[in-house]
């Protein structure tokens, strides 16, 4: 009798030799639940597992493809966190609408072309953003808006830690750091900035902390993602860490407003502070830029003093950091409307991240629709479980009413328990109600 692991590898070798073309190969099924109406889809993933049981090697981000089930081709792009591990990273889908979707992925080796030269600046329909390598640390240094054609090029970014001994230690003060587009596909253009906090003099820390910045330019959508990985290279207790702090010192906005619920106002150079749980935007008149869901999102009406400033994640900027990495994202929307705020309110239940996102195996996936209404509803609660952690084994076993070694199954009166057995020891799994039918 064929043990389990044997069963499930000659399923993966006989699905593996199925492709749409003749080097195109089959990769992975992905499952969307609740994509916003515009249909642009991010989900962070590790396709290391589904890569080693499709035997592909050397895995090129570009080479992924996508297309719905009648063959309908579908904009993907995938873009790795660390250049070290390709198969870990975000992926981005641009759905033809909102709603819930399977999306089947491809692989097809193509020769990679060469890259071109870039002058800083990334172009879409709502914003033209520069980036310097001589100027800010690297950071956006100017902001265009091409529906009225606003320049926005006075502001700092005030990204920085601080010691209340040593003083600021600004990113953009160095004086060498990088910018180059790391991804650009037709979902995205993504810009990784690596810059050292300095201060003006080129002075740095004991502790030599610096940071890496991904910011994600959309093409259809009036959208920025900005992640920050900051790292030093050993403990020290910095008393302040900012992420995103837009400062300026003039009027090029005069208006403010945040909510939930929504407030709006003036820049009057009260020299005060304050900030919205949801999101805020500075607003001059159809031209906007926006914090969304992204920590508290804090004002300062500082013009003639400090500067005025929108921050994002400011209710975390004075709170100590002394460990050797901290993370930080953010959502920025940009651009020029007849109603800022309308657009602002609108984007804000509309994330690309809000999806429920799976990237599961067909012929996993083809095993448990099939299952249903044949197995307990438990048995398949465990299925789509494992599905979504990528345990890809043990959900096909649990979609055709196996239970995998090491697992152990129990009733007591209306809950199903499970657990499982680990080099740890045992480990609680799954509470399943059976009255009301969920875990």
């Amino acid at each position: 009798m064929m043990n389990s692991t044997k069963f499930f590898s000659l399923m993966i070798a006989i699905c593996f030799v199925v492709s749409v073309g003749a080097s195109q190969v089959s990769v992975a099924l992905v499952l969307v639940k609740n994509a916003p109406k515009h249909g642009l889809v991010m989900k962070k993933v590790d396709l290391s597992r589904i890569l080693s049981l499709r035997k592909i090697r050397n895995f090129v981000p570009a080479n992924l493809q996508a297309s719905l089930a009648e063959g309908r081709h579908v904009p993907v792009q995938f873009f790795p966190d660390d250049e070290n591990r390709p198969a870990v990273g975000t992926l981005l889908l641009q759905l033809p609408k909102g709603g819930d979707w399977q999306v089947q992925l491809t692989y097809k080796p193509n020769e990679t072309s060469a890259q071109k030269h870039w002058d800083g600046t990334v172009a879409t329909k709502h914003y033209i953003v520069k980036h310097d390598a001589f100027h800010m640390g690297g950071l956006p240094s100017q902001i265009r808006f091409p529906l009225t054609g606003k320049n926005f090029a006075t502001f700092v970014w005030n990204d920085r830690v601080y010691h209340r001994n040593l003083g600021g230690f600004h990113l953009r003060n160095d004086k060498s750091p990088q910018a180059q587009i790391v991804s650009d596909g037709e979902v995205a253009t993504v810009v990784r900035v690596r810059a050292k906090y300095c201060q003006a003099e080129g002075k740095r820390p004991e502790s030599q902390p610096e940071a890496v910045y991904d910011w994600f330019y959309f093409r259809n959508l009036p959208l920025i993602f900005v992640t920050a990985k900051v790292r030093q290279r050993k403990p020290f207790v910095w008393n302040e860490l900012h992420f995103l702090e837009l400062n300026f010192p003039d009027e090029s906005f005069g208006e403010w407003a945040g909510g939930e619920p929504t407030r709006k106002g003036n820049f009057e150079a009260s020299q005060k502070s304050f900030g919205f749980s949801d999101w805020g935007a500075l607003i001059d008149g159809q031209n906007c830029i926006a914090v969304l869901r992204s920590g508290q999102a804090l004002f300062h009406d500082g013009r003639g003093g400090y500067g005025t400033y929108l921050h994002a994640h400011g209710d975390s900027a004075w709170q100590e950091w002394q460990s050797t990495e901290r993370n930080f994202s953010a959502w920025l929307l940009v651009g020029s409307f007849d109603d800022p705020i309308a657009i602002v309110r609108s984007m804000l239940h509309q994330l690309p991240t809000d999806a429920k996102v799976v990237v599961t195996l067909p012929e996993v996936r083809s095993a448990i629709a099939k299952a249903k209404g044949k197995l307990p509803a438990w048995h398949l609660a465990l299925a789509e479980k494992l599905e979504g952690q990528g345990r890809f084994e043990e959900a096909l076993q649990f979609a055709k009413g196996k239970v995998p070694v090491n697992w152990l199954l129990l009733t007591a009166g209306n809950l199903d328990i499970t657990f499982e057995r680990t080099l740890d020891g045992i480990r609680l799994q799954s509470l399943f109600d059976l009255a009301s039918v969920r875990s």
